[in-house]
Parts: structure tokens; C-alpha cells; sequence
């Protein structure tokens, strides 16, 4: 492990969410007890890249104040905002504060049907369609420039992912996709909301193949990330080990520490420091080597793609060549 600990964390400040996803059951889950913002000064001080989520985040009151804090402790994090979008007037209130306390502030909004009939199907909430675009759009005008949507493919709206490709990109928003996962301590058993693994392939490799055909670099890397989902979907062996606990850990709002929001491997509380609960727990770091989770997500990929950044490189120029030859 790096000293000083891991440079990105998944932070949950909430379990209390307003949705009721058909591929997330975080809704279910109990929503007392969490954390003060004042608990968030025992992270570590190396975290570079912080993904704040829930739950929806914006159920917080103090969020602004969480924000502020983590980034009094962590002065260099660039901190990304998972959101379903459903309070556009707390959202448009709230981020200006956070804006004025970081240059780098990012938000996604989470999208999962190219039509409100499907998206407000996966989401329970009738309404949830034009209230996330409502929520894109005031943000828009706030002028945050770190924007985008994310997209999570389950048993059902498979067709929908390229035509929010193409919307998101001609709007100049970011895109990020990955397909539903099963976790006892985030997400919940979600067997029966896996994509139709045909489907999915195919979807995926098309994306992959305007991603390297774009004339932006960071679609040529993120074609990389779109292959694992290929290899994740096709239930092929992953080709990396995982960097959990050493390059990233998940954080629960009552602030237990996970090496990832995956697997039930708790290390204890977060206010005995980091490097002394990993310390506590000499056998999960042994358990994450081991790992043969089926898992590919942004926010556990990334940690990798930038400390192989060379290496990952040559593998995307690569590909890029190939698609430029019509050979992907």
C-alpha cells in the first residue's frame, strides 16, 4: 500500500434514497445513523479522486458542508457527485456553494432509459425521466463544466444505451455505462436484473467501436473500460487484478471502511485511520488477491487505468489504429 493510503474512495453519505430501482435495492436499506460531516476529517490526506454517492447524496442537508470538509482534508481530490437527478431545485441550490470550493467539481446524473416509459420503469418514480434532464439542464446553466450521465444496463433497456450515447455526446456531456452488479453490502442481489449477455455484447462492442472512432483521446480510453464490460458481460476471465484496499476503498455512511463496495470484507471504523485498520486485517489483503468477483465499474477500473496509465496506453493506441483500418 502506498503510504499515506489509497488516492480514491467511493463514499457513500447516505443510504436513504427518493428512487425505488428496479436494479438497486440501497433503497431498502436502513437510513439512520449516519456519519457528522466532522467524521470525514479522518480520511486520508492522499485521496486524489472522490466519488461521493448513496443513496441520493442530495437528501443530505449538510452536504455542502461534507464537501467542504473532505476537501479541507483532502485539498487535491477531484470530487465526482453520483445523483438520480430527482431534486432539481435542491441540486441547482446547493451545487453553486460547492462550485465556489472546488475548480473540479463533477456531477452524474443517472439515466438508465432512452425513453421516460423505460427510465421511469428502472427508476419507480413516474416523473423520473424529465426531472433528470430538468436537473442536467439548471445544472448546465450554472455553468459546471464536469457534467455528465450514467448509464446502467439491466435485463430490459439493453436498446437504450447507444441512443443516450449519441444524446449525451452531441450535448457535450460525459458518458459513463456499466451493467447491473450484485454486492450484500451496496447494491443487493441484482441475479435477476442482469442484461441479456447477447445483447450486451453487442451493444457494448458497437460502443466501443464509436469510441475509437471518435477524434476525442479520452473516448479512445474509455473503449478500453468498454471492452472489460464486454469480457464482464461475456463472463470471460478479468485481465487485471483488482486494486481494492491498496488504490481505493468504499466508505458506508456510518463509516466502516470496505476495500470496495463489493464484497463484505469490513475493516472496522474509519476514525482508527486507515493504514491501522488495514494493518487490523492482515487476511483481506490476501481475500482481494484472491478475488474472482465478477465486477467492472468506472469507479474500481479507474484506480488501475491511471497508476498502468503507459501501459494501458499502448494498448489503446493500438486499438485505435485498428479501428482507424476498419479492423475493429
Amino acid at each position: 500500500m502506498k503510504s499515506g493510503g489509497p488516492e480514491q474512495a467511493i463514499i457513500a453519505v447516505t443510504f436513504r434514497c427518493n428512487a425505488r430501482c428496479a436494479m438497486c435495492d440501497i433503497w431498502r436499506k436502513d437510513g439512520a445513523d449516519e456519519v457528522e460531516p466532522s467524521f470525514y476529517y479522518h480520511l486520508p490526506r492522499i485521496l486524489r479522486e472522490i466519488n461521493i454517492t448513496g443513496g441520493e447524496p442530495f437528501l443530505r442537508d449538510d452536504l455542502p458542508l461534507i464537501v467542504s470538509i473532505i476537501l479541507e482534508r483532502a485539498p487535491r481530490a477531484r470530487i465526482v457527485i453520483s445523483s438520480n437527478g430527482l431534486l432539481t431545485n435542491r441540486i441547482r441550490e446547493m451545487l453553486p456553494e460547492m462550485m465556489r470550493a472546488s475548480r473540479r467539481l463533477g456531477l452524474r446524473i443517472s439515466i438508465d432509459g432512452a425513453t421516460a416509459e423505460m427510465h421511469d420503469k428502472l427508476r419507480g418514480v413516474p416523473g423520473a425521466f424529465d426531472k433528470a434532464w430538468a436537473t442536467l439542464e439548471a445544472v448546465r446553466g450554472l455553468g459546471l463544466r464536469d457534467l455528465g450521465l450514467g448509464f446502467t444496463m439491466s435485463r430490459g433497456n439493453e436498446q437504450d444505451l447507444l441512443p443516450l450515447y449519441e444524446r449525451a455526446r452531441k450535448m457535450g456531456l460525459q458518458f459513463t455505462s456499466t451493467i447491473a452488479h450484485s454486492s450484500p453490502v451496496f447494491f443487493g442481489d441484482q441475479e435477476d436484473a442482469t442484461p441479456d449477455a447477447g445483447q450486451a455484447a453487442t451493444i457494448y462492442q458497437e460502443l466501443r467501436r464509436r469510441q475509437l472512432h471518435s477524434w476525442h483521446p479520452k473516448e479512445w480510453y474509455r473503449a478500453y473500460f468498454t471492452a472489460g464490460v464486454v469480457d464482464l458481460v461475456r463472463d470471460q476471465r478479468r485481465h487485471i487484478v483488482c486494486p481494492a484496499l491498496s488504490a481505493f476503498f468504499f466508505l458506508d455512511p456510518y463509516g466502516v471502511v470496505y476495500p470496495c463496495h463489493i464484497k463484505n470484507w469490513p475493516l472496522g471504523v474509519l476514525d482508527q485511520g486507515y493504514e491501522k485498520l488495514a494493518a487490523q486485517h492482515p487476511q483481506i489483503p490476501q481475500q482481494v488477491a484472491a478475488c474472482r468477483e465478477h465486477c467492472w465499474m468506472t469507479c474500481t477500473v479507474a484506480p488501475l487505468m491511471r497508476r498502468d496509465f503507459w501501459a494501458i496506453t499502448g494498448t489503446v493506441l493500438w486499438d485505435r489504429l485498428r479501428a482507424m483500418a476498419g479492423k475493429s
